[in-house]
């Protein structure tokens, strides 16, 4: 607890900012950089192949309009 006196009033503080564990930081950090890849990698490549899948079919239905259009 820290006590902070400003023009007589006295003001109780709690909690507030400790700080970083820097230790507990780098262990729990290399542990995740090793484990997270290998758990997440399948599905951001899923999400990335529906991406292209949506815009290859955006990309020829609107060929397929601009083709329509020159006839």
């Amino acid at each position: 607890m820290k006590i902070v006196v400003s023009g007589g009033v006295r003001i109780e503080i709690d909690g507030g900012y400790v700080g970083l564990n820097v230790k507990e930081v780098l262990i729990w950090g290399v542990i995740y950089a090793f484990l997270l890849p290998p758990l997440t990698t399948p599905y951001v490549r899923l999400v990335i192949w529906i991406f292209r899948e949506l815009l290859q079919k955006i990309n020829n239905y609107f060929s397929v309009l601009k083709i329509n259009k020159d006839r």
